[in-house]
């Protein structure tokens, strides 16, 4: 399916039935296994990007960027190349923290 539109469905129903309540988007990962798809991948997370600078309740959290080197995917994946290792989950958990530290208060005010 596309991403993009499967989030709007999902942000429709989330402003029908829970108003301004935040959502907070992990970027589509890279991995090793699926290098191929990385432009793909990287074309949908500009879309969502643009789409969270356009409303107060969506905030996009970049993982790509702490998890690439030379232009590749870190050395951070368990044998399958797709599934992260601790190192990987190391950089998840330093991202997504600060970005759920830094709330969404200002961003969706109404948020009951």
């Amino acid at each position: 399916g596309d991403v993009l539109s499967d989030l709007q469905q999902l942000l429709a129903i989330k402003d029908d039935r829970l108003g301004t309540t935040p959502v907070w988007f992990i970027a589509l990962k890279p991995s090793r296994l699926r290098a191929g798809e990385f432009e793909r991948q990287s074309q949908a997370n500009r879309l969502i990007m643009d789409l969270a600078a356009a409303r107060d309740d969506l905030i996009f959290i970049d993982v790509v960027a702490p998890m690439m080197q030379d232009g590749a995917p870190k050395d951070i994946f368990i044998r399958d190349n797709l599934h992260m290792n601790l190192d990987g989950y190391a950089i998840w958990t330093r991202v997504v923290g600060a970005a759920l530290a830094a709330g969404a208060s200002t961003r969706a005010p109404h948020c009951p």
